[in-house]
């Protein structure tokens, strides 16, 4: 049974009845082996998607991220010098900062003993790459939080990018680490947006790692999505200095067609698509141009998202 407990849950195969399930035996597990490294891990891992959870459904996860912050404590006392679980820890850590900043309370606790705990995966092993991953996921969040409450990225988003660039050195066909590096650089570029700078050397950065990343997994839709994304805010420098606004706008929604005519179901590019749909019209319209057919495709692509949730309500 512990076997397929640990199967379903790492297949994505997460209930609340599967969290309990593996809760349960994980902490049968350690009651027969308090060695066992998978039964640790799977029971942080637990505990923390369950205050996840929570947090999403609006109830207090505190004492969830209480249980799994013991839990972790515990597993590193136990064996203190396997990385994954500082790893780990640092993981939990990055979560309670996130919820913490969303929350509107005070992260800096959390994002310090993250990097700290990261620092300490890397240097037990450093040619692992779990500690690289996540000390970039922390610094990576780090920055786009602090650029979203009106604080300077940079400190966090250059050192990220050293490390991401280790990563791509040893691991140079890794997609979804380019695709990190193009939303670091895309966080970077905001900023010096927002600043009044020019974000354009940053944002084409960010596309070729976009193109890189495309390139490595052709079949992910969601990279294209964020390129989509890309040039929609690319378009609005471009119109602040004079630019070709609709031309960006243009190729933004080629990326998310391209994207929906692969992926019909894929709500982040019926939702992108009408968004620049949109822009498209707003900026048609200053230059004296027509958009109602471009607000009209908008409407239509979210017509059929709300459409979707009827089809299945009227089958059930």
């Amino acid at each position: 049974r512990w076997s397929r407990t640990c199967n379903a849950y790492w297949r994505g195969e997460d209930s609340e009845e599967d969290l309990d399930a593996v809760r349960a035996d994980a902490s049968r597990a350690l009651e027969l082996d308090p060695a066992d490294r998978d039964a640790r891990a799977l029971l942080v891992h637990a505990l923390l998607e369950r205050a996840m959870r929570l947090h999403l459904q609006g109830a207090d996860p505190t004492p969830a991220f209480r249980d799994a912050q013991i839990q972790a404590d515990r597993a590193i006392e136990t064996d203190p010098t396997f990385s994954s679980f500082h790893a780990l820890r640092a993981m939990l850590h990055e979560q309670q900062a996130i919820t913490a900043s969303q929350s509107g309370q005070d992260a800096e606790p959390f994002w310090s003993a993250g990097l700290a705990d990261a620092d300490r995966a890397v240097e037990l092993d450093p040619h692992r790459s779990g500690g690289w991953t996540i000390r970039v996921h922390l610094r990576v969040n780090r920055a786009k939080i602090a650029l979203h409450e009106g604080r300077d990225p940079r400190p966090h988003a250059e050192a990220a990018l050293a490390d991401l660039d280790r990563l791509l050195s040893a691991e140079p066909d890794a997609a979804t680490t380019w695709s990190t590096r193009a939303d670091l650089r895309t966080c970077l570029g905001a900023a010096l947006r927002a600043r009044g700078g020019d974000p354009t050397p940053e944002y084409q950065a960010a596309a070729a790692d976009l193109d890189r990343a495309i390139g490595l997994d052709p079949a992910s839709m969601a990279e294209r999505c964020r390129k989509g994304e890309l040039l929609r805010n690319w378009s609005v420098y471009d119109a602040r200095v004079g630019g070709d606004p609709l031309a960006r706008l243009e190729a933004a929604l080629a990326e998310y067609e391209t994207a929906r005519a692969r992926k019909p179901d894929l709500e982040l590019a019926q939702v992108g698509a009408a968004r620049v749909l949109s822009d498209i019209g707003h900026r048609l319209h200053d230059v004296g141009r027509d958009p109602a057919e471009r607000y009209e495709s908008a409407l239509a692509r979210l017509d059929r998202l709300a459409d979707g949730p009827r089809r299945v309500a009227q089958s059930a």
